[in-house]
């Protein structure tokens, strides 16, 4: 019975999965005018489920501890850059933002800005970018 769950939820997130991607990729043909072909919809959805780690087992979706973290300040006569991109899954915008602090936690500089939404990874790869060009 448990393997009948384990497989009924792995095809229900890949479903998921697929709807997203396609959903994704119908907004971008009708607001910007682009298209994909299907090869590209499932390398897209394929990736997204590596991308968090999914090998199949339902328990990997599932928290089952909670982790304690915080700010930890750098060695000394050593800065730190931190950065982060939210994006909004209703419109083409996501934000990016970035503070660097020294080993005393004294901010020294930072930044922010709105940029297009492409996916997460490139969103997330364009705050280091910005963050490193301070």
């Amino acid at each position: 019975m448990r393997e009948s769950n384990n497989w009924r939820g792995r095809m229900a997130n890949i479903f998921l999965n697929c709807y997203l991607v396609s959903w994704k990729s119908h907004n971008d043909f009708i607001f910007n005018n682009t298209s994909r072909s299907s090869h590209e919809l499932i390398a897209s959805t394929l990736a997204w489920l590596k991308s968090f780690g999914f090998s199949g087992n339902m328990e990997q979706l599932v928290c089952f501890s909670k982790t304690e973290q915080g700010w930890q300040r750098p060695k000394l006569r050593w800065i730190k850059i931190n950065v982060n991109g939210s994006m909004s899954m209703s419109n083409t915008k996501a934000t990016i933002g970035g503070a660097v602090r020294d080993s005393s936690k004294v901010w020294l500089m930072g930044f922010k800005m709105v940029t297009v939404v492409s996916n997460v990874f490139q969103i997330e790869a364009r705050a280091v970018v910005e963050g490193l060009k301070l």
